[in-house]
This record gives structure tokens, sequence and C-alpha cells, in this order.
């Protein structure tokens, strides 16, 4: 939908903010998630890629916006290796969470829409250096449990939510277990 004077509407609503405001695009600002797991090689147990800052407790996904003409996937690769110092090349990523997040900068006529890409690493050493960039001071693999979940923003969960439900119907993870760690997670 549009205005009167042809701007795209936030499908949200208003947010009583006119323009593109901070976001690059008036519309849809696509921005892409990075979902990278293995099985740990020391425990057996599931791991994620997260970074974070050394003056905070949060966590998030290594996530960044989508060029103009550039595909998700790809978009995917460049976040991956600005953020983490290190390529999936050789992994294809695959979509398992795609809507509307919430993101400060939204306004009545530009919003963020996401897609969460899995990413699932066979070999447990195939990803262990990380040289963090962007906005991480660290990145490095974290268990995939409640305490970890928590500790990322609420925006970013929902994309490892959807992961975990993957992760189960792959048989990479049990469904109990699953049930369990989605129950303690918000």
């Amino acid at each position: 939908f549009k205005d009167d004077e042809g701007r795209p509407l936030n499908p949200r609503g208003r947010t009583g903010i006119a323009g593109r405001g901070l976001l690059g695009l008036w519309g849809p600002n696509a921005a892409v998630a990075a979902l990278v797991v293995r099985q740990g090689p020391d425990t057996d147990q599931l791991e994620i890629v997260l970074g974070g800052h050394e003056e905070k407790q949060s966590l998030a996904l290594p996530q960044g916006f989508v060029l103009p003409g550039e595909e998700p996937r790809d978009a995917i690769g460049r976040v991956m290796a600005s953020e983490t110092g290190w390529t999936a090349d050789g992994h294809t990523p695959e979509l398992v969470s795609r809507g509307f997040t919430y993101d400060w900068r939204q306004t009545d006529h530009a919003w963020v829409e996401g897609q969460g890409y899995l990413v699932q690493l066979e070999d447990a050493d195939s990803a262990s250096a990380f040289e963090p960039g962007g906005e991480f001071d660290e990145v490095r693999w974290w268990p995939l449990e409640a305490d970890t979940i928590n500790r990322v923003s609420s925006r970013q969960v929902v994309f490892i939510r959807d992961a975990i439900q993957k992760l189960v119907d792959y048989g990479l993870m049990d469904a109990g277990a699953a049930e369990e760690l989605l129950a303690r997670t918000g």
C-alpha cells in the first residue's frame, strides 16, 4: 500500500516517523542472518556461531542487509566474511525463516524484512578460527542451549527457533529435547 504521496506504507502500521529515516531503501529493506551450526568436537552437543561485544552480555547472529542486486544467499557469504572472518564456501545456506523484523530504525515508509539462513557444518573443525569484524569484538562457537539463546535479542531468536525445528526435521536434534529447549527460550 502507498500513501497519498506514493510512498510505501509499513505493513505493521504507523511508527510516527515519516520518510525512510536511517534505512537505505524506501519500503522493505531485506536483511539476512546466518545460523551456522555444528556438532561440537569435544561435547557432541550442537553449537552455533554467535558474536558479542566486550561491554555487553548480549549475543547476536552474524547479520547484515542485502545489497541492491545481491541475492540473499550471496549476502550470507559476504556477511559471514565481514563479521566472522570465515566464509561458508562449499556449504549451501538454507532459508529457514522469513518475515517482518523489528528494527529501531523503521519508519512509516521503510522497514526491515529478515531472512534466517541455516548452514550445517559436517566437519566440526571446519570453522574454528574467527576474526571478529563489523559490530563484533568476539566471535565463537556457543552451545545451542537455553542460557545461550536467551542472551540473543528477541528479533533474532525467532530465526534460531525456526532453525531448531529444521534440525529436528533433519534428525540432528531429538524432538523432545528441542521442545524442552524451545519452552525455555523466548
